[in-house]
């Protein structure tokens, strides 16, 4: 398990690296009212959201099936609630911004979660459970 938590990092902060270089371009591309300034700080909060929901659920892998469909289920609903209350906290404090900041945010939640479910698979898989 160790390895497939470590690849994962590495393979997280290679897309972290990405989207900050995407990112970098954007701003200079496209006029700043498109983006929104929180979007640097968006990229460390899904990385560290997305690796310790991936690490639990490694861990849970391991363990007997309804017991892991129940851990799945709690970290799903938890990153999801923390998820919706990290919008609506940025979006009430700052309204001008609303727009670019939740298409932004749904942007990242695609690109992380689709990374995080096939790493997760393919992890246990080759741990011998699916």
């Amino acid at each position: 398990m160790p390895n497939h938590f470590r690849k994962f990092l590495v393979q997280s902060a290679v897309i972290s690296g990405v989207l900050y270089v995407v990112w970098a371009l954007l701003f200079f591309l496209i006029p700043g009212s498109y983006l929104s300034p929180a979007l640097p700080v968006m990229i460390p909060f899904f990385f560290v959201v997305t690796a310790g929901v991936y690490y639990i659920m490694l861990q849970s892998a391991a363990n007997r099936f309804p017991r892991f469909v129940n851990s799945f289920m709690m970290m799903t609903f938890g990153k999801i609630l923390l998820y919706v209350v990290a919008i609506m906290i940025y979006v009430l404090l700052n309204k001008a911004d609303a727009f670019p900041f939740v298409a932004a945010f749904f942007i990242l939640y695609l690109i992380f979660t689709v990374y995080e479910v096939t790493a997760f698979l393919r992890d246990t898989k080759s741990m011998g459970r699916n």
